[in-house]
């Protein structure tokens, strides 16, 4: 037998030995490639949204070009293409949003509003931040429930009066404290129940008492809306080092006090206007 000969029954040997890579064993063996994402997964993904929000929303969308992308369209409109994502981050449930709902009695907020505001008010609410009536009541309703006491109801005494003027008249119900609130800063219910009793503790140090803290809350319910660490925090500090006083847990002192209750919405204010409205009012 020729070298030849040899080469050839190698080589017939090894390629009867070796591994058929298309019968059914080899290929459960072989790894498979990952699935590609569905179109909406993929979509999402391009807005960009983080997997674990995608896993808790995606069950509960429609279809893609009929449901998700108007939803995203209308979202994307109102508060813009920067915005957006760290939105439906927080709160991925307005991927649920049919657009523009001509009744706001009817979503399924409403009915836990209706005592706290006027139908007015609920319109005026919904044109401002259409997302916040769409959460869940399950998620609005600890905020919601935690606001009654920063903004408490009117005394039982205090009756509205309808447009009939009488007692037998069609009445509308009051314009509560909560329902004022709601109306000038929506995203109040949007809010968790440690940022909202945060602020309000801070208030409440700053100005002498949690009756002082609701008188402005009342005056300027966008003190909620900011950040603690960003904002008021720092204000806090300024206003300390100009007009004196303790920390917060120590109280403020007569004028920090004085500023604060008059005029709440300073802690808003920029750092380089500060100085000048804080020199104002202490005169």
């Amino acid at each position: 037998m020729t070298n030849y000969d040899i080469f050839i029954v190698v080589f017939l040997i090894l390629f009867l030995l070796l591994p058929n890579r298309s019968s059914p064993l080899v290929s459960s063996l072989s790894p498979k490639p990952p699935p590609p994402p569905c179109a909406t997964t993929a979509y999402l993904r391009s807005l960009p949204l983080s997997s674990p929000v995608i896993s808790k929303v995606l069950p509960r969308l429609g279809p893609l070009n009929t449901s998700v992308v108007p939803a995203v369209e209308y979202l994307r409109g109102l508060y813009g293409e920067e915005d957006l994502p760290a939105l439906l981050e927080r709160n991925p449930e307005l991927l649920l949003t049919k657009g523009i709902v001509s009744d706001p009695l009817s979503l399924p907020l409403s009915p836990l509003l209706l005592p706290h505001l006027t139908s007015s008010q609920l319109t005026t609410l919904h044109s401002r931040s259409p997302h916040i009536l769409h959460l869940r009541p399950s998620t609005a309703l600890p905020s919601l429930t935690f606001l009654t006491t920063i903004f408490p109801p009117p005394p039982p005494s205090v009756v509205a009066v309808g447009s009939s003027g009488g007692v037998g008249g069609s009445f509308a119900p009051a314009s509560t404290p909560l329902g004022r609130a709601l109306t000038r800063c929506p995203t109040l219910l949007g809010l968790t129940v440690d940022n909202l009793n945060a602020t309000f503790g801070l208030l409440s140090a700053l100005a002498g008492g949690e009756a002082h803290a609701r008188e402005c809350s009342a005056k300027c319910p966008g003190l909620y809306a900011v950040s603690m660490a960003e904002t008021l925090e720092p204000r806090t500090r300024y206003l300390q080092g100009f007009l004196g006083g303790g920390g917060a847990k120590d109280g403020a002192d007569a004028s920090l006090r004085r500023v604060v209750r008059r005029h709440p919405q300073i802690l808003l204010l920029s750092a380089s206007n500060l100085e000048a409205k804080v020199s104002y009012l202490v005169e």
